[in-house]
């Protein structure tokens, strides 16, 4: 999760937490919790907002930028470690399904959209 925000504020730099939240489909407290470790590593900091006094920007730090492309480059082997040996048809399909059942349960936390177990 603290690589996944870091990039994603590398390259959106000045996102609030929950727009941070959205793209990286967490609970806003999720991410704040990430956020707090990221920042206490030096990565991430949070700037007030010129146009709220109540909310914060996020930014990525030059220790943060220092990193970024190595992680990079661990993240394409891991990747291709991951992916050895499967075609890309398959990988297409496997990521069909995954995006089914993520779609599944976020439909679950919708309110009204389940049946009445009464009337079955």
């Amino acid at each position: 999760a603290q690589w996944r925000a870091t990039k994603v504020l590398y390259h959106r730099e000045g996102l609030r937490q929950t727009e941070l939240a959205e793209f990286l489909e967490m609970e806003p407290i999720a991410v704040g919790r990430v956020i707090d470790r990221l920042q206490a590593a030096g990565f991430v900091e949070r700037r007030a907002d010129p146009r709220d006094r109540r909310a914060w920007r996020l930014y990525v730090t030059e220790q943060a930028r220092g990193v970024i492309a190595d992680m990079e480059l661990i993240g394409r082997g891991l990747r291709k470690d991951a992916t050895k040996g499967i075609e890309l048809h398959e990988m297409q399909q496997a990521m069909d399904v995954l995006n089914r059942i993520k779609d599944n349960l976020q439909a679950l936390d919708q309110p009204g959209d389940s049946e009445d177990p009464a009337t079955g």
